[in-house]
C-alpha cells in the first residue's frame, strides 16, 4: 500500500484510536446485547474474554516487531500464510478484510450511530434520528479526508470525553445495581455463555486492528505493541464495569434493541442524563473515525495488489482513497434508513473481525517452522515474552478458544453467519474474476516474507 514515508502519528494517537475502535460505539451496544443473549452471566464473560487476547500477544507483537505495516491483517497473510503457494494466503486475506469492509461500511457505521442520534433527537425533537445519523456521519467523512494525522488528534480529545462521559455512567450505575436482576443467572443455558463469549471478544480484540496502521505509527518496533496492550487493557476494564451497570440495573428481558444512553437515562440524575447522551454521540465518532481510518488501507492494499482495480485505491493528498471513502459513506447512509436488528448486525461483525484474528494466529502459529529466522532477529531476542514455542502454542490456543465460540455463534446467529457467508463468497468471487483477468497472477513479486530491517 502506497502511504506517506514519514511516519504520521504517535503513541498517544494510536492508542486514542484503539480505544475508540472497541470502547466507542461497541460499548453502547456490544453489553447489552450481549446481556439479552445470555442473562446476567454475560458480564462475567467480558474479563474471560481478555484470556484469548492474552494469547494473541505473542503472536501480534513478533509480526508488528520485524515487520510494521499498514494494514497488517492483510499483508501478514497474504505475504506469510501460505509462503508456498501466496495465492492461497491472498485469497483468504482478501475474503476476510472485503467482508470487514463491506459489513463495517453498510452496517456498523449506522449502527454505531444510533445512541447519539436518538439523543440529539430528544434534545432537537424537530429533527430526526435519520438526520442526525446522516450528519454525524458526514462530520467523520470531512476528518478522516483529511488523513490518519487528523483522526489521531481528533481521537485523542473525543476518547478522554469518552472516559469521563463513560466513568460517570458506571458510577450512577453501580450505585443502582439490583441484586433481583442478577438472577437466574445463566437463564438461557450454558450454549447462549459460547456464542456471547464470541460476541463480547469485539470490547478487547477491537485494539488488536491498531496493526493495520502499524506502518504509520512513529517507531512503530516499539510502539505497535504498547498501543495494543493500553488499548485491550483500557478496553477489558471499561467493558466490565459497563457489563455489571447493564445487567446489574435492567431486567435481561427488556434490553433487547437498548442501548447503554437508553439504560443510564433510568437511573442517571437529570442533570447528567445530558452526559450519557452526549457519551453516545461521542462514543459513536470515535468507533467510526478509527473503523473506516482502518478499511480504507484494506482498500488500498487490495488495490495496490491488482484485486481491485488501480483506481478504487487512488489517494488524495491526504492519503485516503478517494473513491472508496465516498462509496463507504454512501453505503453507510443508505443502512442508515434500515432497521435490521442490532444483534443481527454485531454478530455479523464479530465474524468478519474475529476471522481476521484467527487468520493471523494462523500465521503467528506457522512462524516457528516457516520462518525460523525471525526468532532470531534483534528485536524479537530482547522480548521475554517471545519464544517459538509460546508464539507456537499460546496462538494454537486462542485459535481452539475463539472457533469453538464462533461455532456457537454460528449455531445461534444463521442470519448474521448466512449475511457474512454471502459476502465472503462475492469476495471470493471478485478475487477469481480479477485473478483471470490479471492472466492468473495478481500478487506482485516481493522478497522472501516482506520482513524488514
Amino acid at each position: 500500500m502506497s502511504t506517506a514515508e514519514e511516519p504520521k502519528i504517535g503513541l498517544a494517537s494510536s492508542v486514542a484510536i484503539a480505544v475508540g475502535i472497541a470502547i466507542g460505539g461497541g460499548l453502547w451496544v456490544t453489553p447489552v446485547v450481549a446481556g439479552f443473549a445470555a442473562g446476567p452471566a454475560a458480564a462475567g464473560l467480558i474479563l474471560p474474554a481478555a484470556v484469548p487476547i492474552l494469547l494473541a500477544f505473542p503472536a501480534y507483537f513478533t509480526l508488528s516487531k520485524i515487520w510494521p505495516v499498514s494494514p497488517g491483517h492483510y499483508y501478514y497473510p497474504s505475504r506469510l500464510l501460505t509462503p508456498e503457494n501466496k495465492h492461497i494466503g491472498q485469497l483468504a486475506g482478501w475474503v476476510l478484510v472485503w467482508s470487514n469492509f463491506f459489513i463495517t461500511g453498510f452496517f456498523i457505521l449506522p449502527s454505531s450511530l444510533a445512541g447519539g442520534a436518538s439523543f440529539l433527537h430528544t434534545v432537537f425533537p424537530s429533527v430526526s434520528s435519520k438526520t442526525f445519523t446522516i450528519g454525524l456521519l458526514l462530520f467523520t467523512f470531512v476528518v478522516v479526508w483529511f488523513g490518519l494525522r487528523a483522526v489521531g488528534w481528533v481521537e485523542v480529545v473525543l476518547a478522554v470525553l469518552l472516559l469521563v462521559a463513560v466513568g460517570i455512567i458506571i458510577a450512577g450505575g453501580i450505585l443502582h445495581v439490583q441484586i433481583d436482576n442478577l438472577t437466574p443467572v445463566i437463564p438461557k443455558g450454558v450454549s447462549s455463555l459460547l456464542s456471547t463469549y464470541a460476541i463480547v471478544y469485539t470490547l478487547g480484540f477491537g485494539a488488536l486492528l491498531t496493526i493495520d496502521i502499524g506502518g504509520e505509527i512513529r517507531d512503530a518496533h516499539d510502539s505497535v505493541d504498547k498501543a495494543v496492550l493500553y488499548g485491550v487493557s483500557v478496553d477489558i476494564v471499561t467493558a466490565a464495569l459497563v457489563g455489571i451497570v447493564v445487567v446489574g440495573t435492567t431486567s435481561y428481558t427488556q434490553l433487547e434493541g437498548q442501548t447503554l444512553d437508553l439504560i443510564a437515562k433510568e437511573y442517571l440524575p437529570p442533570a447528567l442524563v445530558v452526559v450519557s447522551g452526549f457519551g453516545a454521540v461521542i462514543a459513536g465518532l470515535t468507533t467510526i473515525l478509527a473503523i473506516i481510518t482502518v478499511v480504507n488501507r484494506y482498500i488500498m492494499a487490495a488495490a495496490d495488489d491488482g484485486i481491485l482495480p488501480t483506481w478504487v485505491g487512488k489517494q488524495n493528498k491526504h492519503g485516503e482513497p478517494t473513491i472508496m471513502l465516498i462509496v463507504i459513506y454512501a453505503g453507510a447512509i443508505v443502512a442508515s434508513i434500515s432497521d435490521l436488528p442490532l444483534s443481527t448486525i454485531v454478530s455479523g461483525y464479530v465474524f468478519s473481525q474475529l476471522l481476521l484474528v484467527i487468520l493471523v494466529l494462523f500465521v503467528g502459529a506457522r512462524l516457528p517452522n516457516v520462518y525460523p529466522e525471525v526468532f532470531e532477529h534483534e528485536r524479537v531476542k530482547e522480548s521475554r515474552l517471545i519464544s517459538p514455542s509460546v508464539v507456537r502454542w499460546s496462538s494454537i490456543c486462542a485459535i481452539l478458544i475463539m472457533a469453538v465460540a464462533l461455532t456457537f455463534l454460528a449455531i445461534s446467529s444463521q442470519t448474521a453467519f448466512g449475511i457474512f457467508l454471502l459476502i465472503a463468497v462475492i469476495g471470493v468471487v471478485i478475487y477469481v474474476v480479477r485473478w483471470w483477468q490479471a492472466g492468473k497472477t495478481i500478487l506482485p513479486t516481493l522478497e522472501k516474507g516482506g520482513f524488514q530491517d
